[in-house]
């Protein structure tokens, strides 16, 4: 970690004693776009307010460029941060609110002048610097947000939740553009948020987070297809993948939410008498019929269309499930699902990925 740009070591914060980031370490490297991924009250903004020197920790070190940051006040710690809510003064004009960094820091007016104006064209809204925040639209306001951050010229840009006010299409195009700015300024970013698809579709890595704790990290790859638990497994992918039983007995019989199966060959050469939980994503699945060789037997529940492909939702035993397909299929019918060979295994526990099924005796 010491070759890192920012290093994060068994960072602890808790409030009133009840801990809410759990001895959390990772390594970012200059240039990168890290972001922090988990559900609500997970723990992903307290580390990046304690970035910023906003939350005092309990324990652990925090080091930028090499320099430990636990001791430095936060307006001097030259780290630029975007708020949820994006904290604009509504009465002040979009270059004053881009200027307020600058003015603390007591930059003379012509370098202001000039670093504003750099930084509005960096987010391409150098034409609305005398409009009210109140004059601008969602995505105006998200820009003038980071025009504000960028101004300072931060060594490290922290954004927590930048996207979530945005409707749809905006949030699409915020990502892009988003993604953008972070290579034409040559930034190094950590981004919070809840919404897996503005990680997978902008982070060069993900850590993946849970009741205070990093579950894993690595590419958006390597955590779509390489799981490393059963959490990650289900909380990252839309729709969300299916966790399937899967018992294998000693004398072979494969039985997997409760039903007879006879698995691929290359799905057969993992198993082993034991127990075990395999993850089923949408597009790793194929709808066929029932009496398919191979196949699950499943009964269609519902289907939801969306244009380029159908959801339809089965269920398997007593387990639900979604697969991905060309076509509808009608509530009621029974279909067999034939399951990928990529399709992940996981200890009977979820906590762990395995290559194969052990004995549990």
């Amino acid at each position: 970690m010491s070759d890192a740009y920012l290093t994060i070591a068994d960072l602890r914060v808790g409030f009133a004693s009840v801990p809410v980031v759990r001895d959390v370490s990772l390594a970012v490297q200059r240039g990168e776009f890290l972001v922090l991924l988990g559900p609500s009250g997970c723990g992903k903004s307290t580390i990046l307010k304690t970035l910023a020197g906003l939350i005092a920790a309990n324990a652990g070190t925090i080091a930028l460029d090499g320099t430990r940051l636990d001791p430095v006040p936060p307006h001097r710690r030259d780290i630029g941060l975007v708020f949820q809510n994006y904290a604009l003064f509504p009465h002040m004009s979009v270059a004053a609110n881009v200027r307020f960094g600058l003015d603390m820091r007591g930059v003379s007016r012509a370098e202001a002048d000039s670093r504003v104006a750099e930084a509005l064209a960096m987010v391409r809204l150098a034409d609305v610097e005398y409009r009210l925040p109140s004059q601008l639209s969602g995505g105006q306001q998200q820009r003038v947000a980071l025009a504000r951050a960028l101004v300072v010229r931060p060594r490290l840009l922290l954004l927590d939740e930048p996207l979530s006010n945005l409707d749809a299409a905006l949030r699409a195009q915020m990502r892009f553009e988003l993604k953008d700015l972070h290579r034409r300024a040559g930034l190094t970013t950590i981004m919070v948020t809840h919404d897996q698809m503005e990680a997978m579709a902008m982070a060069d890595r993900i850590a993946v987070m849970q009741a205070g704790a990093i579950r894993q990290i690595g590419t958006p790859a390597d955590i779509y297809d390489r799981p490393g638990d059963a959490f990650v497994a289900t909380f990252v992918g839309t729709p969300p993948a299916a966790l399937l039983p899967l018992s294998v007995a000693a004398d072979g019989a494969v039985r997997i939410a409760g039903l007879p199966w006879s698995p691929p060959p290359a799905i057969a050469a993992a198993l082993a008498p034991g127990d075990a939980l395999l993850c089923l994503r949408p597009e790793r699945a194929v709808l066929v019929a029932p009496d398919t060789a191979g196949a699950l037997p499943a009964r269609v529940v519902g289907a939801e269309y969306f244009g380029a492909d159908w959801l339809v939702h089965v269920t398997v035993g007593a387990t639900p499930a979604i697969v991905r397909t060309g076509g509808p299929a009608a509530r009621g019918d029974m279909v067999g699902v034939l399951i990928s060979v990529e399709a992940p295994l996981f200890d009977a526990s979820g906590a762990r990925r395995i290559d194969r099924i052990f004995s549990m005796s």
